[in-house]
């Protein structure tokens, strides 16, 4: 893994402070508004000062919140600042294999991120039971990207509100090791995988109750959260045996560790109030609805200083 600290970073972390969170939400306009249709990969979904979010691959690609009202949480908050999930993501139709990531033969909903610093970025989505999921780095069309070690994190979306929290563990660059005792060998078994919280089981097809968690409770409001690092420049996430869906990112430059992490119901207006600024300064940036920094004469709703206002 790429260990390179930049400029900005240094500096960052000299001044004894990490660089502003940038918060990126899908765009859907690009997505057909009902059902799935062929949507290309390279198609960008959400871009921020530093971090790009697009599609991995071509595929079958459709709308799809990660949250609905009844859930017993929508809202995830990171490193102090809560981010309200919107009601639309990308979902993909295909479930990819580890195999197609490492064999060049690429399909699927993968989702995939170019970044511009070093940091922590953090993949919302909905996070299925007995799924494994996966983060890879570098050049995967060409069958050179790596598995990355990350930590998983989410409750469960019914009643239940079952807390899962998982470190997937790499080796001295930040890899995970395809073969270390986690897998068969030939794939990854991650969090979907090894063990159920709310029995106490070990899962016997590895034999282990330590390879990582699992949870019987539904599908999970999650974050996967993992170090980037612009000298490798690309990312990508997916599920394999389900089709992931996501509604954004949020990206900590200079940040060196997973941030605390914690989720809950809050109601109102969605993505909105997800924007961390500096309250004091006259000169704080401006975002738009997405978390995306734009000129204060951009047109439509607009978000400066954790105040709303329209420019027309």
């Amino acid at each position: 893994m790429k260990k390179t600290i930049t400029l900005a970073a240094a500096l960052a972390l000299a001044m004894g402070a990490y660089a502003q969170a940038e918060a990126g939400w899908v765009d859907v306009t690009p997505l057909p508004e009902s059902g799935k249709a062929a949507v290309p990969g390279g198609t960008v979904l959400a871009t921020t000062a530093n971090v790009t979010m697009m599609l991995g691959f071509d595929d079958d690609w459709g709308r799809g919140g990660i949250t609905a009202d009844g859930d017993a949480v929508n809202t995830v908050t990171i490193d102090g600042t809560a981010y309200t999930m919107p009601s639309g993501g990308a979902v993909g139709n295909t479930n990819p294999k580890p195999s197609d990531l490492v064999s060049g033969g690429q399909s699927g909903a993968v989702f995939k991120f170019e970044v511009k610093a070093d940091g922590w970025l953090y993949v919302f989505g909905k996070i299925t039971c007995n799924k494994s999921y996966y983060v890879w780095e570098g050049d995967v069309p060409n069958a050179q990207g790596l598995p990355v070690a990350y930590t998983l994190k989410g409750v469960t979306k019914g009643d239940g509100a079952t807390e899962v929290s998982y470190t997937l563990t790499g080796d001295a660059d930040g890899y995970y090791v395809i073969g270390n005792g986690y897998d068969t060998g030939t794939a990854l078994y991650s969090a979907g995988c090894c063990y159920d919280v709310a029995t106490g089981t070990p899962n016997e097809k590895l034999g282990s109750g330590d390879a990582g968690v699992a949870w019987s409770g539904g599908d999970l409001l999650g974050v996967i959260a993992f170090p980037v690092y612009a000298d490798a420049e690309t990312y990508y996430v997916n599920a394999c045996g389900s089709k992931m869906s996501s509604t954004g990112y949020v990206f900590i430059p200079g940040a060196k560790e997973c941030a605390a992490i914690s989720f809950s119901k809050e109601e109102g207006e969605a993505a909105i109030e997800s924007v961390a600024v500096d309250a004091d300064d006259e000169n704080a940036p401006v975002y738009n609805i997405n978390g995306q920094e734009v000129s204060k004469d951009t047109k439509g709703l607009l978000i400066q200083k954790g105040k709303k206002f329209y420019n027309r």
